[in-house]
């Protein structure tokens, strides 16, 4: 109702004010890639120090030979886009493995047709191996850097992803892998 709008935009607008003088208080900012430092400065005019995060690659080897299937691992939430990924397998039937839990791991499951198939919680050993033999790595969401992606990498698997975030800094396009511009099921 416009009396809650109001109030909203109200509430909304001293948060702004609050988060804009509690920018100016860091001496130094952070950020973990330089996707994100873009972003503080367009919300901040402040410029961040890339510092990329650690990612534990040494437990990554390459098989030596691939075998006939995609993994993605990921958190099943909304931002991650993986409504996006099924609907791309569904259409072209290769076979996908999902690896990873969230609140919308039911409705994908509906969603996906038999070429798909959720792998339960898996160690780290086990997406290590998973990751080391999949034809490609598949991702459709921003990330702010993209942990899994850099993992795929290191275990020789070629990375789909989404062009925008943190994947534009760590997939080398026709080399690592592969940059796709939209979001979407094509």
């Amino acid at each position: 109702s416009g009396l809650h709008r109001f109030g909203l935009q109200a509430l909304l607008h001293v948060f702004r004010k609050w988060d804009q003088a509690a920018s100016t208080r860091p001496e130094r900012v952070l950020a973990i890639s330089a996707w994100v430092a873009r972003l503080l400065w367009r919300a901040y005019r402040r410029p961040a120090q890339v510092i990329y995060p650690p990612v534990e690659i040494e437990r990554f080897h390459p098989a030596p030979t691939r075998q006939d299937y995609f993994i993605c691992v990921s958190r099943m939430e909304p931002h991650k886009k993986l409504a996006v990924v099924v609907e791309a397998f569904n259409r072209l039937g290769l076979p996908l493995l999902l690896v990873g839990e969230g609140r919308q791991k039911a409705r994908l499951q509906k969603m996906a047709r038999s070429n798909i198939r959720f792998l339960h919680h898996q160690t780290d050993g086990e997406v290590a191996d998973l990751m080391s033999r999949a034809r490609a790595f598949v991702h459709a969401g921003a990330e702010d850097f993209g942990i899994a992606l850099v993992e795929a990498q290191a275990a020789g698997c070629p990375v789909i992803a989404y062009q925008r975030g943190g994947a534009s800094e760590t997939v080398i396009h026709g080399r690592t892998g592969i940059l796709f511009p939209k979001q979407t099921p094509e």
